[in-house]
């Protein structure tokens, strides 16, 4: 973002104009706004947008608190009133926002190893174990390990059969053994 509008990455990164004029990378990137709900991911997309734009450290809260609204808004004011004029990181920012609109109990690693395909398509099981899967950091044997054991039986078994080494090869095996 410069000067409060939009720019495109192609705009910021001169180097990326191909021979025939056009820009190779055309996305516009526009800022997260966040209105309490959903925190994590709004979090989550903040820091993709620090990282593409090479937002600075110093600007990062202030660019974040001008895309708040509602209760968002309403937080951030109390929030920042009640540091005396220290701006926070946005590490401290986000932590803060975190504890504010998250989760009452968040654990989710428990959440994981708990969720079960039950009556669920394959397809509905996965995105709900990758759900929980990207709040944590697991090597993918463990990861594939839960998500095999905690799938219907049948269709565990036949998807083990075939020696996966990860969830997404999993779950398109499983989800072959459903369709026929």
């Amino acid at each position: 973002i410069q000067s409060g509008k939009i720019v495109s990455i192609a705009e910021k990164d001169k180097s990326s104009i191909l021979p025939n004029g056009m820009a190779a990378r055309l996305t516009k990137i526009g800022f997260p706004i966040f209105d309490g709900s959903r925190v994590r991911d709004w979090i989550f997309r903040c820091e993709q947008f620090f990282d593409l734009d090479s937002t600075p450290a110093e600007l990062k809260v202030r660019l974040a608190s001008i895309h708040l609204e509602g209760k968002a808004l309403l937080w951030h004011h109390h929030y920042m009133a009640n540091r005396f004029g220290i701006s926070p990181s946005w590490t401290d920012y986000a932590v803060a926002a975190s504890a504010r609109f998250g989760e009452l109990y968040d654990d989710p690693l428990s959440e994981l190893v708990g969720l079960k395909q039950d009556n669920d398509s394959v397809e509905v099981y996965l995105e709900k174990f990758e759900g929980a899967l990207t709040r944590l950091a697991l090597p993918e044997a463990h990861a594939l390990s839960i998500f095999l054991t905690n799938m219907n039986p049948h269709l565990a078994l036949d998807t083990r059969k075939f020696g996966v080494q990860t969830v997404t090869a999993a779950a398109k095996i499983a989800k072959l053994h459903e369709s026929s």
